[in-house]
């Protein structure tokens, strides 16, 4: 995936507010840009980290600059989950992304019709299941049975293993929750983790953060959801899913 070009460097000098960052620019100006991340970028954050961001052409929009990525050890980390479905896709289409080929069109941002059956034989498994018929990111057709893609971005490594999530996130497990739902019925049920960063060798649910999901995810895979990860190289220059990395549960 090529990036808004040029993207501008500038050092970090505090987030704040989840989607705010200010950073002061090679060029000398201190601006305020948005964070599309609102995890807690653990070990990423912190002032004077080296950073990327672009400038929209929009006039209307209240922020014009948006954070893209953030050097740390000597390698760039894309913060920006908006681009994870698009580079799933890009990657689905170039056939990287081996667990997912052999479909003949793709879908996003699509939802399963409700079963009050699925919720309330699993409110008691998990309190998270209370929600249900929450929309997931794909749906790859043209093959039977069609696959529900759940992508999720990552951007938290430590000592080579990759966490998700960073933060507690509620909506990751409905996320999950549905994927298991698709499988009962008859579907593929897939959550895809692109990390965002090439020094992850490992990807664990992160249970010291949200114990919650950690759980979730364990009974979904054991129920027939698929967990599978991949790296992407990050550059200023653009941002490609690379190879796969194992998930440990």
């Amino acid at each position: 995936m090529k990036l808004p070009q040029p993207l501008i460097s500038g050092i970090l000098l505090k987030r704040y507010q989840r989607f705010l960052a200010d950073i002061h620019l090679s060029t000398g100006e201190v601006i305020t840009a948005h964070c599309p991340n609102s995890g807690r970028l653990s070990g990423l954050s912190t002032p004077g980290n080296p950073v990327q961001v672009w400038k929209s052409s929009n006039p209307r929009r209240r922020l014009l600059y948006t954070w893209e990525m953030v050097r740390v050890n000597s390698i760039w980390v894309g913060i920006n989950t908006n681009r994870s479905t698009a580079l799933a896709v890009e990657a689905i289409e170039n056939g990287i992304i081996t667990q997912l080929q052999g479909y003949g069109g793709i879908q996003t941002e699509v939802r399963l019709e409700a079963d009050n059956r699925f919720r309330q034989r699993n409110l008691a498994a998990c309190p998270a299941r209370e929600a249900y018929s929450a929309r997931l990111d794909l749906r790859l057709f043209g093959n039977t049975p069609d696959c529900f893609v759940e992508i999720k971005n990552v951007t938290l490594v430590e000592d080579g293993i990759a966490y998700f999530p960073d933060g507690v996130t509620v909506r990751g497990s409905k996320h999950v929750i549905e994927l298991e739902r698709a499988v009962a019925k008859g579907y593929k049920g897939v959550i895809l983790f692109v990390v965002q960063r090439e020094d992850a060798v490992v990807l664990r649910p992160a249970d010291h953060i949200d114990s919650r999901f950690a759980q979730t995810l364990r009974q979904a895979c054991s129920n027939g959801v698929q967990a599978i990860a991949y790296k992407a190289s990050v550059s200023p220059g653009e941002i490609v899913i690379v190879r796969e990395i194992p998930v440990e549960l």
